[in-house]
């Protein structure tokens, strides 16, 4: 089973706590049953070039369970049947758990044919984080684009948590997409909460306001996120603590709608 999006929004431990007691999943799901070959070679230990081909089916997944509270929202129909898939990545990593100042990124060429389909989808991503004294600006952007019969599991889709947080959960989506935010880093002294005779909380948090924006546009029929529109700008602030293990960001769009999320920090989401 795989989610519409290209990168996660959440961290898998969370969301899984947070779909089983209040229905609220953060994904859009599909049945994908695939068999695959990829070819790696690698430029030092940051770069890569990655070459994969193979064969996928994909099969629309329908919510069979309830949730302990609420419910879960319809999962969109994003199955297309069986297709041969080959895609092109270009990768500069970042280090794990990194605290200095660099560059990373990622640029992937997909196309795709079955049945009566053919498509080519593009996506490139960045971040670039430089330090500032003992402050840190960091800046991530990502764009894509798809052709017309781009299956909708590819589409691209923002709103909400991990995007532009005042806004509706992927309200905004379609074969066309750009997304960049900027945040500034910036330690602050905060009262230290004793935990043991070995730990606290720490005696700092990490304040990060942000401004984040984010287009879409090309719609593709059936789904429920649509174009944006234009450029969709939220402002907001995070809060960085417990030795930056927690994340709470608070954020506002021009229409004066206000989002908050808790979340684990991100550094962790590869083990969580």
């Amino acid at each position: 089973m795989g989610d519409v999006g290209d990168e996660p929004i959440i961290a898998p431990v969370l969301n899984s706590l947070l779909a089983q007691e209040a229905g609220d999943d953060y994904g859009d799901y599909v049945l994908r049953d695939f068999v695959s070959l990829e070819l790696e070679r690698r430029f030092g230990a940051r770069h890569a070039v990655a070459l994969t081909g193979g064969v996928e089916r994909t099969t629309s997944a329908v919510v069979v369970t309830t949730p302990a509270t609420g419910s879960f929202r319809p999962n969109p129909a994003l199955g297309v049947g069986t297709l041969a898939v080959g895609r092109l990545r270009l990768e500069r990593e970042s280090p794990e758990l990194a605290v200095r100042g660099g560059f990373s990124g990622t640029l992937e060429l997909e196309g795709g044919t079955g049945g009566d389909r053919s498509y080519v989808r593009v996506r490139g991503m960045a971040r670039l984080q430089v330090p500032v004294g003992t402050t840190a600006f960091v800046a991530r952007t990502w764009g894509g684009w798809g052709s017309s019969e781009l299956p909708p599991r590819r589409a691209f889709v923002m709103g909400g948590r991990g995007s532009l947080i005042a806004d509706s959960f992927r309200a905004w989506g379609g074969r066309r997409a750009a997304y960049g935010a900027i945040e500034w880093r910036a330690r602050v002294p905060f009262p230290a909460i004793p935990l043991g005779p070995f730990l606290s909380t720490g005696n700092t948090v990490t304040v990060a306001p942000f401004v984040a924006a984010g287009w879409t546009d090309d719609a593709i029929a059936g789904m429920p996120w649509v174009p944006s529109g234009g450029i969709r700008p939220v402002f907001g602030v995070a809060l960085e603590w417990f030795h930056r293990l927690l994340r709470l960001e608070g954020g506002v769009n021009l229409d004066g709608d206000v989002g908050f999320t808790v979340d684990l920090g991100r550094d962790l989401w590869g083990i969580l």
